[in-house]
């Protein structure tokens, strides 16, 4: 969006009455090409504070630029002018604006400089906004229109640096973040600003630490105690259809495109090469039916383990062309706190003799009776992929420890299920029969009756 010219004819009239527009006075030479990015310096996921700042810069006299916000995302509030910068070359600063316009979208900010010292160098803020966060996404925040003017008024070129900005809620306990925005080259603390003091433990797709976030990868993210709270990333723009190398094994992913889009469909650049998939809201395996898998669609800025067979280079598409689909049936299913060890379970369950009704629910239950897994029952008496988490005992995080033998609870059957858990993030199959006595649960090379136990 152009700000208003009135504005712009203002900024450059005031250099033309100051008497910087002498054709005869020598520019100093710029060294290099400048760069305007907006930057995050400051914020608490309710609002936050954004430089844009000029890098590289020789002989700055006078500025003229608007900022354009996701207006989805960010409502600007205010701004103000960087006057430290300008005023560092000993010449008087002269501000036209700020003004926020279309409601909040725009920022419309200048400024020009008079004396007889060369104009300002090196690097600094030219303007700050203040922002409300408003919901939750991905966006941009672009410098539309940025015209930077040496003492003498000749032009200085410069390089315009699009944003991109990532809002999402994090809560109490582990959560798989999405990365869109490239923050590979910041360090982790600033990359994480907005819940500074409220997380201790940034890890990647092998629970391993990591020091920074790279543009279109994910991480796990362990929140300490306290309410949920948006997480709000700021960095280079990145082109959510940029190639990302993918090698052997666990690998995390964030889907960055407009709308929702086809699992099967957004993963065709690596066809093949996968056989599993899983996300906080399910999982996908190639080697199992449709009616099993509870992942499906990706959203934007959703993060996703991707278990990859041998090295491919994904490439998501841009814009997606799905509706949100219908959920498969949850009712009852309480609140389930992930963790990033896990095994997966689904099967079949059937009511004397017939598949349950939909909307049954099956439950794993750790060894303090927690629920550290859920699924509901779908149309045909299946049950699809579920997540059964391993315990935090760092985090109070309830589930299970290597070895622990894992037990189902379906409707007025409470069994165990016959096998060990493990942190091997592999689909296990266990069907389970439900009657009036009692239930029986099979699967994997054995058999369980109520009430005894009797091995295949």
């Amino acid at each position: 969006m152009n700000r208003h010219p009135f504005l712009r004819y203002v900024t450059w009239m005031a250099l033309l009455l100051a008497g910087l527009l002498a054709p005869s006075t020598p520019a100093l030479a710029a060294e290099g090409t400048p760069t305007v990015a907006p930057v995050l310096t400051d914020g608490d996921g309710n609002t936050i504070q954004v430089a844009l700042q000029v890098k590289e810069i020789s002989n700055l006299g006078a500025f003229d630029l608007d900022l354009d916000a996701a207006g989805s995302i960010l409502r600007i509030q205010s701004g103000s002018l960087g006057s430290s910068f300008l005023d560092s070359s000993g010449r008087q600063v002269h501000a036209l604006g700020p003004e926020v316009k279309f409601n909040g979208v725009t920022l419309a900010v200048g400024a020009y400089t008079t004396g007889d010292q060369p104009g300002a160098s090196g690097t600094g803020v030219l303007a700050t906004a203040e922002m409300v966060v408003q919901a939750e996404g991905i966006g941009y925040l672009t410098p539309s229109r940025v015209v930077l003017g040496a003492p003498d008024a000749t032009s200085i070129p410069v390089e315009r640096q699009v944003a991109g900005i990532q809002v999402q809620e994090v809560a109490q306990g582990w959560n798989l973040m999405g990365v869109c925005p490239e923050l590979g080259d910041q360090p982790l603390e600033s990359a994480l600003q907005t819940i500074q003091g409220r997380y201790n433990a940034v890890w990647d797709a092998d629970n391993r630490p990591v020091d920074a976030l790279q543009g279109g990868t994910g991480a796990w993210l362990r929140l300490t105690a306290g309410a949920p709270v948006r997480l709000v990333t700021l960095g280079p723009a990145r082109r959510p259809t940029s190639p990302m190398a993918l090698g052997p094994g666990w690998n995390l992913v964030s889907y960055c495109g407009k709308g929702a889009v086809d699992l099967v469909a957004a993963l065709a650049s690596i066809q093949g090469k996968y056989d599993r998939v899983i996300g906080l809201r399910g999982a996908y395996d190639v080697q199992l039916g449709a009616s099993y898998q509870t992942l499906t669609t990706l959203y934007p800025g959703e993060a996703v383990l991707i278990h990859m067979t041998g090295s491919a280079t994904l490439t998501f598409p841009e814009v997606g062309s799905r509706e949100r689909p219908r959920q498969r049936p949850r009712a009852g299913c309480p609140a389930v706190a992930p963790t990033p060890t896990m095994t997966l379970l689904y099967g079949d369950v059937r009511q004397n003799g017939v598949p349950a009704p939909a909307g049954t629910l099956v439950e794993a239950l750790d060894s303090s009776g927690q629920v550290v897994g859920c699924v509901a029952v779908d149309q045909d008496g299946r049950f699809g992929l579920m997540a059964v988490y391993g315990r935090d005992g760092e985090a109070g995080i309830p589930g299970y420890q290597a070895g622990e033998i894992l037990r189902l609870r379906v409707g007025s059957c409470v069994q165990e299920a016959g096998f060990a858990w493990q942190n091997d993030r592999t689909p296990h199959r266990v069907d389970v029969a439900l009657n009036g006595q009692g239930c029986q649960v099979e699967g994997e090379g054995y058999r369980l009756f109520l009430p005894l136990t009797t091995k295949q």
